[in-house]
Parts: structure tokens; sequence; C-alpha cells
């Protein structure tokens, strides 16, 4: 796999290590996503392969060649806009020294909570409908509304990649920041009204590009719920099995992207193994070399039922 976001962003923006630990801390799948730079700018141009004609058999010494060939067209993905706007009033800004502290103090709160939106989005808005757009959904069998829980098997490669502009760390940060009417003064609104305040907003471009047929798969209908002690609807080894081998998973290009109760879930395996005392067992971290990353930014129990 190529270089993933947090080793990118450490390396491309050193001077804000603390606040890419803290975005990745808040966004561990959005940290271990393998990035490539785009081709232009704000978005990637890419061969779509259409069709693929490849050898079928070997040849003999001095024997013709086969012929091969691809069919293909041009597409492209836009990269989204990760950051925000902050603004405070003159007086408040005052009371804590100046705008540029209380902006320096606030982005370290604002940060978290804003990669952990952009992780759910990513999860909800581009992996999961990518696995439905395949037909590559598999049922674990919870029927109860609103209670479900699901994960993500999906495939890196070049078709399949995370994606960042390189020019949007051209100054040395991940996240640039760009003062409002140039660092002065201006009308905010605030309850209903203005007031003077001063305004800052930062923002990098990133962005999924989704295009293999064969490298994500969701297993759904995940229900969690302990019922004389055991999960109401767990999937299978076989299932999970079947979600890695849909996309031709192996450890080295693959993860399984789940939340941290389901990640918690997988003693369940462990003890039907017999391997360990019951109270030595502990939570899986792989799945035949295949990482599995528990994420708080996905919804725990709380999925509807997928028909």
């Amino acid at each position: 796999m190529s270089d993933i976001f947090r080793e990118i962003a450490l390396r491309m923006a050193p001077t804000q290590a603390a606040l890419i630990n803290d975005f990745v801390k808040a966004a561990p799948i959005w940290a271990s996503i393998p990035m490539r730079e785009t081709s232009d700018g704000f978005k990637n141009v890419f061969e779509r392969i259409i069709s693929v004609e490849a050898m079928k058999k070997l040849t003999g010494l001095d024997s013709p060649l086969p012929s091969v060939k691809t069919e293909s067209s041009l597409a492209s993905v836009d990269l989204s806009v990760f950051g925000g706007l902050m603004e405070v009033g003159q007086d408040k800004a005052n009371a804590l020294g100046s705008a540029q502290a209380y902006f320096a103090k606030h982005l370290e709160t604002i940060m978290p909570y804003t990669a952990q939106s952009y992780e759910f989005a990513t999860y909800y808005n581009e992996l999961r409908p990518y696995a439905t757009k395949l037909g590559n959904e598999i049922d674990a069998g919870g029927t109860t509304a609103n209670k479900q829980t699901s994960l993500v098997v999906v495939r890196w490669d070049a078709a399949n990649t995370g994606l960042y502009n390189p020019d949007g760390f051209g100054s040395g940060k991940v996240f640039e920041s760009f003062w409002m009417n140039g660092g002065n003064l201006y009308n905010i609104a605030k309850d209903g009204t203005t007031v003077p305040g001063y305004g800052m907003f930062f923002k990098n471009n990133f962005g999924i590009q989704l295009e293999g047929s064969e490298h994500c798969a969701a297993i759904v209908n995940i229900d969690l719920t302990l019922t004389s002690g055991e999960y109401t609807a767990m999937p299978t080894p076989d299932q999970i099995d079947d979600a890695i081998y849909s996309v031709r998973g192996t450890p080295s290009d693959t993860m399984i992207l789940t939340t941290n109760r389901m990640v918690g879930a997988t003693k369940k395996y462990e003890r039907a193994l017999g391997a360990t005392p019951p109270n030595e067992v502990m939570a899986i971290s792989d799945w035949d070399g295949i990482p599995i990353i528990g994420s708080y930014n996905i919804l725990d129990r709380a999925e509807a039922v997928v028909v």
C-alpha cells in the first residue's frame, strides 16, 4: 500500500504534529487510509478500465506472442474540503489575550470533532454505499429497527485510494489557517444581530476514489444486543471470510472497518476456538493477518435494518 494519511501529514507538516495527532486519534480509519497525490490539484484524473484482454496461455520458444489489450475511459474525482470557519467577538478575544490566541486554543478543541464528522461521512457516504452499489452486502441476520451495526472490508490500490492535494501543504501545514478580512475587525453574526469580531478559517482538500469492482464489501444487520450472554446476530467466521474473499483481500492491502464494540465482540470467536481460558480471552486485532480497525465514529447499535 502507499503511505497512509498519518505518515504523509507528519512528513509534510511536521510543525503541526500535535494537531495531526489529535486528528488521527479521533479518526482512526482516516489515519490508516493509504493516500495518493491527485493528478491535478483539486481533482484526480484517472483511467477507468472497461475491459482487459490478457494472455490466456503460455507460449513456446520462438512462438508468436498473444495479443493483449485494455479498453478504458478517462474519469475524475473531485476532492472534498476539510475545514471550517471560526469567529469570535471583539470583547471575548480581548478578554482571552487576542483573537489569535483564541483561535489557536479552540482549533485544538474543534479538530477532533471535525475529524470525527469527516470519518463518519467517509464511512456512510462513501464506503458503505460503494459496497451496496457493487451488490456486495452480507446479511448477519439482525432484525430489530435502529439497533444494528455493520462492518466494511476494503482493499486499497491505485483504483481504490485516499487522495490529497500536494499543493495544500505548500506552507508546511496540513491545516492551513486564513484570516477573514485580513485579520481586521468586521461584523459577525451573534444572537440575531451583528457585533464587531474576528474570523479565521482552516482548510485542506482530501478525498476518496472508489473505482475497483472487487474492492469493497459490507456485513450488515449485525445485532450486538446481549441476550442470556449471547449476541443476537453476529456474523459467522464464514461470512467474514466470504467478505474478504469477495474483495480478493490480503494482509498487505486490506482492512476491516467497524465499531469498537464489534471489535470487542470478536472475543466470541476466540472462545469458540477454545484456545485460551475464558477469563484470558482477548479481542481479535486482525483476521488472518488483515487488520481490524475499530472506530467510535461508526454508529454503534444504531443503524437501520438493511432489507
